[in-house]
């Protein structure tokens, strides 16, 4: 979070907290309507911007990630032309030649006639509200630094000048990820939001992208008043996170060391109370839940099949109805990977006659759990998306 904007704001009222919640769920939706299966990166945007953190999209080329991170910073009021820096979006791509200058701009001529070694920060990544850093661990040595600052206390050293920024939140898109141990770790772990981007596969999703672009490619059209993201990080600082919460992620983050090996660092786990009221919040409420731990799933892991350790953790703190929907869509997820829907013969029928009827069972059993929590309603709709998708494929292949 920028430390310039630690000091407590003032609670909104039920009221404004409540449009606030209603405008940004129907911005989500929008989102969501128009980037096929990227739900969890839409959430995790969205709770990067509340907490003020920086996020991390990381995947193979060709999924979507500068798209989509365009489309989020128009939907939420940030603008490359803005004439205010605070509404202001930026966009680079880093190379191993990247300078400074791409970053920060030139060195002030005048300045150095005054021997003054500041630089010209307009419309730079000192002078913007949100950034889009693509590529961002092809990072040298000449910017490393530089980029700490900026990352984590929303500084840069401009001449003789420690200049606070306006950015409220970084997201970054990567084709690779750091060596373990090496100078850009320190990077890497100040992205204490982190989503690993898979390409689509689901035959259903692939008939959406391709309607999609058919229909000229992504274009959302909800657009979210600054405001209403103010009042959530006004709200944000008030969430009550009482003492089990705490103890819970202590419990968590020991537990991923002993038994894992996956070290949470200092720093995540101080990142993760904000992450958690922001999740609350976001949810319109209060006070934080254990189900609130569940943000920490895409924060905790260090390497992508660190994943499911953290969730598994994670999970056995927050309520057995997760457990069994996690199980369930483990299974569901099992079953529908040993079809292959694309070209059924008479022999595969009867295999997929009898996938759909244990998916059709699965998605009754993970319908009778708490539906009311997010993470079990998203593991039911993924369950239910995966039956239909075999249903058809066997009426289809029944000539029904």
């Amino acid at each position: 979070m920028n430390p310039t904007t630690q000091t407590l704001r003032t609670i909104p009222t039920a009221d404004e907290l409540e449009n606030a919640v209603q405008a940004i769920a129907a911005a989500m939706a929008d989102l969501d309507a128009n980037f096929i299966d990227r739900t969890g990166e839409i959430r995790c945007a969205v709770i990067s911007l509340i907490a003020e953190g920086n996020f991390l999209m990381y995947g193979d080329p060709g999924t979507a990630k500068s798209a989509f991170s365009r489309a989020f910073a128009a939907v939420f009021g940030y603008d490359k032309n803005a004439t205010d820096g605070a509404s202001r979006w930026y966009k680079n791509q880093l190379t191993k030649f990247s300078t400074p200058e791409d970053l920060y701009g030139p060195v002030s001529v005048n300045g150095i006639k005054n021997d003054d070694y500041r630089r010209v920060t307009d419309r730079t990544l000192a002078d913007c509200g949100m950034a889009f850093i693509d590529e961002i661990f092809k990072a040298n040595d000449a910017i490393l630094n530089t980029l700490l600052g900026v990352l984590e206390e929303r500084q840069f050293v401009n001449g003789n000048t420690l200049v606070d920024l306006p950015l409220q939140m970084v997201m970054s898109a990567s084709n690779e990820l750091p060596k373990p141990g090496g100078p850009l770790r320190a990077v890497y772990d100040r992205f204490t939001v982190r989503r690993e981007v898979m390409p689509l596969s689901n035959p259903d999703d692939l008939r959406r992208l391709a309607r999609l672009k058919l229909r000229g490619g992504p274009r959302p059209t909800a657009r979210v008043d600054m405001g209403h993201v103010a009042s959530l990080r006004d709200a944000r600082d008030h969430v009550d996170v009482g003492d089990e919460i705490v103890d819970a992620v202590i419990a968590s983050k020991d537990e991923l060391l002993t038994s894992h090996g996956i070290k949470v660092s200092d720093r995540a786990f101080c990142a993760s109370f904000d992450l958690i009221r922001a999740n609350a919040v976001l949810d319109g409420r209060m006070v934080a839940t254990t189900a609130d731990l569940l943000v920490l799933v895409d924060s905790w892991w260090l390497r992508p099949e660190d994943r499911a350790a953290v969730n598994k953790v994670l999970m056995g703190h927050v309520s057995a109805d997760l457990v069994d929907a996690a199980r369930i869509h483990d299974a569901a997820v099992e079953v529908f990977g040993a079809l292959d829907l694309s070209n059924l013969t008479d022999g595969d029928v009867g295999a997929a006659s009898k996938a759909n009827r244990e998916l059709k069972t699965m998605v009754k059993e993970i319908r009778r759990l708490d539906i009311d929590m997010t993470a079990i309603a998203d593991m039911a709709d993924a369950v239910e998306r995966m039956h239909r998708a075999v249903a058809r494929a066997v009426s289809a292949a029944l000539g029904f």
